[in-house]
């Protein structure tokens, strides 16, 4: 049986009831449901069709049929519910996309218009509107897409759309799509009216009467329906249809092709009443639509690939066809395309856009015109605050350029400018940065161990941090404009391009300098890393310019006057880059490069000192060196020479000193010999310089540091008790040497009684400067250093002969031997009689540096007894009045120093440690907080013990000994003095002999404290057992 038949017999009792259902519902004996469920019935029936593929069963004779109960349905619509009316325009939209698709009969079609307009319509003027929802207004737009692809199939229907009857419905019903479109209530509502403009502008069939009457607003309306806004964000696939119908439009109304016939004016010179179009109403429209094509580009940011890719075919579209009636869009319209093309997913427009420069040597020049103006405009951009801006200005000036360059354009002119606005840019971009130097005062010594470590860590970083600026944006912003000044250089002559940055480096200041010298550096860079051999050739433009940066590098490193410190860690990174290049042959630049840049590892500067530490490692791996400290110390003789020429000038900066102190610590023992007119300068800066405690206090530093390395040495390092002037325990004497010494003391009162009747003399006064009593000093120590230098030369050489053996055999006096290591011994001693001068500074930290830099070498000069003892004679005067210091811990290391004395001179001691007696007293009393009231004890709490007359009575002494210990809190500075008295009274009992009247008073001063401190009760009885038992009985 006939498909249609079987289809027919299916529909014919639903329509029936449906009309029947609808004429109850009407005449109000009937209710809504019965409408609704054979509504239901029917529209299921029609998308079971549709859906088994049989839609051409559905011909225009049962489309009528089917439409017969519909319309009853549309005839009673204000009276049917709204869900009645959805269903019933879905079965007409059946039928539009099926029977009727082929065409629709023009009057129903005008008439399914009017309905629509009449629903869409919120300012209807019925009385009672019907109220159409969001899913009713979507199918109504969808059927005025239907019946507008439909319409004009039909015999009648072109005409239709132009009727003077009908063109006010046709306008109507555009004006309410685009309100649609503008102000739908959802993405559904939106899309389908969309769909039903562009069903619209492809079916009206007078192309003039639309470009004069819908042309404009439709532009419009398109424009600002796809500029996206921040309050309502359109779906991506209404975006894309509304640049799908711009560029139909576009091409149909305002293509070169279109508009080449048209007359400059036509007899209308009023728009209103314009009938025919003419090249004054291109040129207006022109107008307008640049307006809206760059409201349109702004898409060319849009987060979704589809949207990019229409706009860029929007974007060809107009540069194919539209390059005379709109080009002042095409500058916009290339701009975007050069954005939207760096995705990769976009690569094809990118191919067409070449292909169009090709074909087109008039587009090629626009878009060179173009370049120009955005090169000359790049400076001005780069200062903006938005960083988006400027990156796609720079992404889209180096596609421009790629573009244009493998076309084979003249770019000289350009390049020139915009390498200039690049350099330009860059300085704006950084010129907010601070440009000085942290001052000398600013440098702490205690920062030797950071810069140390610098170079002695774990973690030997090869890689610079960048030197213009930290704030992300802009270290961004640097990157793409090397990257666009790389481009500039590689793709016309380098040597032009190279030589302008040099120039610049040259002979420009401030930021233009930097950013010249940022830029040619990392140039140079990118060049060495991605072709070695053609940049290691030497005849190539990037080796001459290297060189030349090189030489500058070494000139401002090695300036006084360079305060920009940007400038100086570019400098090391081009001296890391020449050392890249020069591999190991650049050991020959050691000797000029080294200290230059070691120098900066003493910078205030923690950029500097970073890129100064990661400099010396490319250096260190380049040269073959195992490490940075290796590099420092196998060519420390470069260092040392560097630095006496610094110091010979009289030039007070700190970082000389402090490479020194570094190296120094690197190299230890082995550096010393190299050492001597070094410590002269230094004493020469002392000399001059003394009144600058910072200044003084760096260069004792350096001193402290080659003294401690000098006592490490092999001949003056003391091992365990040498050197040491201990005293014996004193055993009881005999009556017979009892009556020698007091026969001895009563002739030495008598002689004292005889002087003291002597008349008074007094010292004269000086005749000359003490300085020179000081110069001689040192004078005759290097002519001992020389004496002893000639001795082992003469040793060495001279042949041994049988007198010399027997002389050998006498053993040479005390005065005739020579000091061990007599130069770095002679080093030793001049620093340290040269702490006299200075430790009355007012500087305490500098006052304790000097004591412990004493402490340091005291061990390794006691080797030499003949020099050992004139020191401490000459130090004498200066040192025993820092007992009297008013800071805890100078007082502390005094103590220290007169210890180390006491151990290493002995009895030489004895009369100076006398005199300052009653001093220590005071400081044991008072600042140590030792000594303590005598506590006296109860004959009751005697009763029913033990006689205590013997030594079992020490018992007691024990516990009542004990019991003095008190819990209390002792400050820091007591505790110091205290634990450094302390010390100082074992080693002057145990080394130094002191009459017995001093040793009584130190047992009863300690007394109470002998057996809380066990070493000084063990060194009190070594002396004397006998007599620190009985100060015991004599306290209990």
């Amino acid at each position: 049986m006939d498909g249609r038949v079987v289809l027919f017999q299916q529909l014919k009792p639903i329509c029936v009831s449906l009309s029947q259902a609808v004429l109850d519902h009407a005449s109000g004996q009937g209710n809504s449901r019965a409408v609704i469920e054979r509504l239901e019935k029917l529209l299921q029936l029609l998308q079971n069709v549709v859906d088994r593929g049989e839609a051409g069963n559905i011909d225009s004779k049962l489309a009528e049929y089917i439409f017969f109960p519909l319309s009853n349905v549309l005839k009673h619509l204000e009276k049917v519910p709204s869900r009645a009316l959805e269903l019933c325009f879905q079965c007409v939209s059946i039928l539009l996309s099926s029977a009727w698709k082929r065409g629709i009969s023009a009057p129903l079609a005008i008439q399914l218009i009017i309905l629509f307009d009449f629903l869409l319509d919120g300012s209807s003027p019925s009385k009672a509107p019907v109220s159409c929802s969001e899913e009713l207004q979507s199918i109504i737009l969808s059927n005025l897409a239907n019946i507008f692809d439909s319409l004009p199939h039909s015999a009648k229907g072109k005409e239709a759309f132009t009727a003077t009857a009908n063109i006010l419905h046709m306008g109507k019903a555009v004006s309410l799509i685009l309100d649609a479109i503008a102000e739908g209530s959802s993405p559904q509502v939106q899309q389908s009216a969309i769909s039903a403009l562009g069903a619209f502008c492809r079916a009206f069939p007078d192309k003039t009467a639309f470009a004069i009457s819908f042309f404009p607003g439709v532009v419009s309306s398109l424009q600002k329906a796809s500029t996206p806004k921040a309050s309502s964000r359109r779906h991506y696939k209404f975006i894309k249809e509304c640049l799908e119908i711009l560029s139909s439009l576009l091409v149909s109304f305002l293509s070169d092709s279109a508009t080449a016939k048209l007359p400059e004016r036509s007899a209308a010179s009023d728009s209103s009443k314009r009938t025919h179009l003419d090249a004054a109403w291109v040129s207006a429209t022109g107008s307008q639509v640049k307006v809206a094509l760059v409201n349109v580009c702004k898409l060319r940011q849009h987060e979704r690939s589809e949207i990019r890719s229409s706009l860029g075919e929007l974007c060809l579209t107009v540069l194919k066809n539209c390059q005379t009636t709109l080009a002042a869009s095409i500058p916009s319209v290339l701009e975007t395309l050069l954005v939207v093309s760096d995705d990769v997913n976009q690569s094809t427009i990118l191919a067409s856009l070449k292909v169009l420069l090709v074909r087109n040597t008039n587009l090629a020049e626009l878009l060179r015109s173009c370049l120009h103006d955005w090169a000359v405009s790049l400076p001005r951009i780069v200062q903006s605050p938005d960083d988006a801006k400027r990156m796609r200005s720079i992404e889209q000036i180096s596609r421009a350029h790629s573009i244009l360059s493998e076309q084979r354009v003249d770019l000289s002119t350009i390049d020139r400018i915009l390498l200039q606005n690049v350099r330009d840019g860059l300085a704006a971009a950084i010129q907010e940065n601070g440009r000085s130097t942290p001052a000398i005062s600013e440098l702490e010594t205690s920062q030797s161990g950071q810069k140390l470590a610098l170079i002695t860590g774990k973690e030997k970083s090869q890689t610079f941090q960048l030197a213009l600026t930290k704030r992300p944006t802009e270290l961004k912003l640097a990157a793409e404009l090397t990257k666009l000044a790389e481009q500039l250089i590689d793709s016309n002559n380098s040597s032009v391009g190279f030589r302008h940055l040099l120039d610049s480096v040259l002979y420009s200041t401030a930021d233009t300098r930097v950013a010249s010298f940022f830029l040619s550096l990392n140039v140079l860079h990118n060049t060495f890393k991605q072709g070695m051999a053609d940049f290691l050739e030497i005849d190539s433009p990037s080796t001459g310019v290297l060189d030349d940066i090189y030489s500058f590098s070494l000139a401002t490193l090695s300036s006084e006057d360079e305060n920009d410190w940007r400038l100086r860690a570019l400098s090391l990174e081009a001296v890391a880059l020449q050392a890249e290049r020069q591999k190991k042959d650049f050991r020959f630049e050691l000797v000029d490069a080294l200290y230059a840049v070691a120098l900066h590892l003493a910078s205030p500067n923690s950029v500097l000192r970073a890129h100064a530490a990661v400099c010396l490692n490319i250096i260190a791996k380049e040269c073959q060196y195992d490490s940075a400290q290796t590099l420092l110390v196998a060519n420390a003789d470069y260092l040392v020479n560097s630095i006496a020429l610094t110091l010979n000038t009289s030039d007070v900066s700190p970082q000389g000193p402090q490479v020194l102190l570094m190296l120094v610590n690197l190299a230890g023992p082995t550096l010393l010999p190299y050492l001597d007119d070094l410590v002269e300068s230094m004493f020469a800066i002392l000399q001059s310089f003394h009144g600058y405690e910072d200044l003084v206090g760096l260069i004792f530093a350096v001193l402290k540091a080659i003294a401690g390395e000098g006592a490490k040495t092999d001949q003056l390092a003391i091992t365990s008790g040498e050197g040491e002037h201990q005293n014996r325990t004193i055993s009881p004497m005999s009556p017979k040497e009892l009556s020698t010494i007091l026969r001895e003391r009563r002739l030495k009162a008598a002689a004292t009684a005889q002087d003291s009747e002597l008349p008074e003399t007094t010292t004269p006064f000086p005749k000359e400067p003490w300085k020179s009593n000081f110069d001689k000093e040192f004078s005759s120590i290097s002519k001992m250093d020389q004496e002893a230098e000639g001795n082992d030369d003469e040793d060495e050489n001279k042949i041994p002969d049988e007198s010399e053996d027997n002389s050998a055999d006498q053993a040479p006096t005390t005065d005739d031997i020579p000091p061990p290591a007599p130069k770095t011994y002679g080093m030793l001693l001049k620093i340290s009689k040269l702490t006299q001068y200075y430790l009355t500074t007012s500087s305490p930290m500098l006052r304790g540096s000097l004591l412990s830099l004493l402490d340091i070498t005291f061990p390794a000069l006691a080797k030499h007894e003949n020099s050992f003892l004139p020191l401490i004679n000459d130090l004498w005067p200066v040192l025993a009045p820092r007992l009297h210091d008013t800071e805890a811990y100078v007082v502390a290391s005094t103590m220290e120093v007169i210890a180390a004395m006491c151990k290493y001179a002995g009895d030489f001691m004895s009369s100076r440690i006398e005199s300052v007696w009653e001093d220590f007293k005071r400081i044991l009393k008072g600042r140590a907080g030792l000594i303590k009231p005598k506590m006296k004890y109860s004959s009751s709490t005697g009763a029913g013990r033990k006689d205590t007359t013997g030594r079992d009575g020490q018992a007691l002494v024990l516990h009542n000994a004990v019991d003095m210990k008190v819990n209390e809190y002792v400050d820091v500075p007591t505790r110091m003095i205290r634990e450094s008295s302390l010390n100082l009274l074992v080693v002057i009992v145990d080394y130094v002999t002191i009459s017995e009247t001093m040793f009584d008073g130190v047992l009863d001063l300690m007394a109470p404290r002998l057996l809380q401190y066990k070493d000084l009760r063990e060194a009190l009885e070594r002396r004397n057992a006998d007599a620190v038992w009985l100060e015991l009985r004599r306290y209990k």
